[in-house]
């Protein structure tokens, strides 16, 4: 993966990257040593770094764990108390949001808002408020 801001500052497609292994001591184009595939995103560490270094396919990724956080809240919320739901909410969905911010969350504030608006989902789940309460007061409580 080749790191660039546009196709144009791209390395060629037809560019092969191979491990030699083999015991020749110049290596040949033909020999049969593994050859490394080029990608548009890999991941590592949980987190998927694409080439363009976008940050939209991670963040689709958390936005995908939050959401389906919003059930287990749901049914969470009945049977704990406000302290003990707070307290699962910082452990399961906080840490997932937050695990390598400081990699990924200097990106655009337009990858960021379905993120945030996930998020806000989930507090209002927890504290049994509409869909449509206002933001600003659900952060006051």
């Amino acid at each position: 993966m080749a790191f660039t801001i546009t196709n144009s500052t791209k390395p060629p497609n037809d560019f092969k990257l191979k491990v030699h292994n083999c015991d020749q001591a110049l290596p040949s184009p033909h020999c049969n040593c593994l050859e490394i595939k080029r990608t548009d995103e890999l991941r590592y560490l949980g987190v998927i770094v694409d080439d363009l270094c976008k940050w939209n396919s991670h963040i689709e990724l958390l936005i995908t764990r939050v959401r389906k956080l919003s059930w287990v809240f749901k049914k969470f919320r009945h049977v704990a108390n406000y302290d003990l739901i707070l307290i699962v909410y910082k452990a399961v969905c906080l840490s997932v949001i937050q695990y390598c911010i400081s990699v990924w969350g200097g990106t655009h504030k337009t990858y960021l808002l379905p993120l945030e608006r996930a998020q806000r989902r989930i507090l209002k789940v927890m504290l049994f408020k509409p869909f449509r309460y206002p933001t600003s007061q659900l952060y006051n409580e």
